[in-house]
């Protein structure tokens, strides 16, 4: 499954040492990825207690057919006009969840571990939607593709408002892409590795949302130099990988379950 590194998260040492402050940012969480107590249901079982590094794998870094229907091109000029929403369901779903709450600190929020879901039990597994699958199937060749409608199992997806210390951690690494002037329609999974129990597409309709609300230090951005940097294209970010997570058995053994599930619902 390729060679491991020592890098943390998704991305070179050498063009995101500044994410390390990301990750100190979450710390004190105690349902942070992997270090977060294990998530089981009766179809499937997650107990690793060691950190995620990479492993290097062959992949494109750009998504597949079916993440195209997710993302439609932004416009070039300056607007603060949102680009119409896509219209598959899950992402209807998922762009409704992305309101902008910052009032509540992310641990007073008694609901937010309940918000955490596995989203790779049976009973989701059952429901995927198409572009999940297709995602599922080339998570080896396109770890970009995975990321961006998956966050590592064993990890559980958030769903719902995003608080405090979600907007603040999804501003730093939006900075990182802007400062290293780096594309970021193409890699909204990578984006998202750095933000626990969340998905590339739910930090691509947090942006959007953004934008519709006029955030200020969004909208700033988008207006430097009378442009939108954001969509242009630019410098390609690092390649998204998989997380060194699923050389483990527990990983692999998941992973026979939900090849096995998606046979029997699909």
């Amino acid at each position: 499954m390729g060679n491991t590194t020592s890098q943390q998260e998704s991305s070179p040492k050498s063009s995101e040492n500044n994410n390390n402050n990301d990750s100190d940012a979450i710390q004190s969480l105690t349902f942070k990825s992997i270090d977060s107590p294990s998530l089981s249901t009766s179809s499937s079982t997650c107990s690793l207690s060691s950190s995620f590094s990479l492993i290097s794998i062959p992949h494109s870094n750009q998504p597949n057919e079916n993440d195209q229907d997710s993302i439609k091109e932004e416009q070039q000029q300056v607007t603060l006009i949102v680009p119409p929403s896509t219209t598959t369901i899950e992402e209807q779903e998922e762009e409704e969840e992305a309101v902008v709450i910052i009032s509540l600190p992310f641990s007073s929020n008694k609901k937010s571990k309940k918000d955490i879901k596995d989203m790779f039990s049976e009973s989701y597994v059952a429901n995927w939607h198409l572009q999940k699958i297709s995602a599922w199937k080339v998570r080896y060749s396109n770890p970009e593709s995975f990321y961006f409608h998956h966050v590592d199992p064993c990890e559980g997806q958030r769903h719902g408002k995003w608080n405090a210390v979600e907007h603040q951690l999804f501003m730093k690494r939006y900075n990182t892409w802007i400062s290293n002037g780096w594309e970021l329609k193409t890699s909204w999974g990578l984006f998202s590795k750095n933000i626990p129990h969340r998905s590339g597409i739910q930090c691509h309709n947090y942006f959007r949302r953004l934008i519709q609300q006029n955030d200020s230090q969004v909208v700033a951005w988008v207006k430097k130099d009378h442009k939108d940097k954001h969509f242009v294209a630019g410098v390609t970010p690092p390649p998204t990988e998989l997380s060194s997570g699923w050389r483990f058995d527990e990983f692999k053994e998941l992973e026979t379950k939900v090849d096995q599930w998606i046979l029997k619902y699909n």
